[in-house]
């Protein structure tokens, strides 16, 4: 009885530890298919992702633009979006957005989706909305791609008007303070500040006409004789010189274009007024990084086409590419330099 009760028991152990063994090579099995899953999954998703970047863009991307068709900035952007394009395989559809001196462009890009399809063409004018009260929104509230143009401002006139000479519109301008129309931008704008430094550099007041809108509208007005003068950029006067119905006075620029080599600057005159227009390429803050990648490298492409060329060379715009952290470090130079215009023209007052 003793040994059958030993055997007895000797077995239950046996089943016991069975049992236990056989519990625990389920559990590391089902843990291997898990880990195994998860890993499978981990791998799936990665190249699902992965996928997804490599077909961007997968339908149109809209570049807004906050001036008028047929304007400077206008022409710019719908020139390099028409190269742009087929590089990056869908069309870039060019929307003008026109407003507050290129503020309600700047509200639409702002709010606009950041998934990659929504980009912004627009000017330095940007900087100077919100120091000057006209948004809320800060040029640097968006994301830098890339600068394209520099163009400098010019002062014009209609081939009717009795101006010859930038010492002829001083002269005037002197002799009737605040009374000769003046063409500009909205206030704030690139024109408008360089109004406001050449009155302050020549002791001078003018009418300012702003004109928000942009330059098609400013040239119409011109050509009309509706202005004695205008600020505009020679991308946007080009044909109208050809044809003798505008005269280009004087070039805020540091040194003489070479579309006028008989134009003189303002520097070189004795007024330090130098001040261009930056057109750039912005994208909606949060836009994935590949997706900023892509449109710039594009554009780059774009700038390198022989089109774009023989376009900038028949329309004088002053080509110029700053990208990656040179281009950020622009940005921050801009907007320090337009909060430091807006506070100079409280003076005009």
């Amino acid at each position: 009885m003793h040994y059958a009760a030993l055997w007895k028991e000797r077995g239950k152990n046996m089943n016991r530890k069975l049992r236990v063994f056989l519990t625990l090579l389920l559990i590391f099995a089902f843990t291997l298919t898990f880990v195994g899953c998860s890993t499978k999954e981990k791998v799936d998703n990665s190249s699902i992702q992965e996928q997804k970047q490599k077909k961007y863009p997968e339908k149109p991307i809209t570049l807004i633009v906050p001036y008028d068709a047929g304007g400077g900035t206008d022409l710019v952007a719908r020139t390099v979006a028409g190269l742009a394009e087929k590089h990056l395989g869908q069309p870039i559809l060019v929307v003008n957005k026109v407003g507050a001196t290129g503020a309600v462009g700047l509200a639409e890009a702002h709010k606009a989706k950041p998934d990659g399809y929504t980009f912004l063409f627009h000017t330095s004018t940007m900087f100077a909305l919100k120091p000057y009260g006209l948004s809320d929104i800060a040029g640097t509230d968006m994301e830098p791609v890339m600068e394209i143009v520099h163009d400098p401002l010019l002062l014009v006139t209609p081939a009717a008007q009795k101006y010859k000479t930038l010492e002829d519109v001083i002269q005037a301008a002197k002799k009737n303070p605040g009374k000769i129309n003046l063409g500009s931008g909205g206030v704030g704008g690139v024109n408008y500040n360089g109004i406001m430094l050449f009155e302050k550099q020549a002791g001078i007041k003018f009418n300012v006409v702003p004109i928000t809108s942009g330059g098609a509208e400013q040239m119409a007005r011109l050509v009309g004789n509706k202005l004695e003068l205008g600020t505009m950029y020679y991308p946007e006067i080009a044909e109208q010189v050809k044809a003798g119905q505008i005269r280009v006075i004087a070039a805020m620029s540091d040194e003489r274009l070479p579309q006028f080599p008989d134009v003189p600057t303002f520097k070189e005159l004795g007024y330090d007024v130098s001040i261009a227009s930056s057109r750039m390429v912005f994208a909606p803050k949060g836009t994935p990084e590949a997706c900023i990648k892509a449109m710039e490298e594009a554009l780059v492409k774009a700038t390198e086409d022989p089109k774009f060329k023989q376009y900038v060379e028949q329309s004088g715009t002053q080509f110029k590419i700053v990208k990656g952290e040179a281009f950020k470090e622009r940005v921050q130079k801009l907007a320090k330099q337009y909060a430091e215009l807006a506070q100079l023209s409280k003076t005009r007052q």
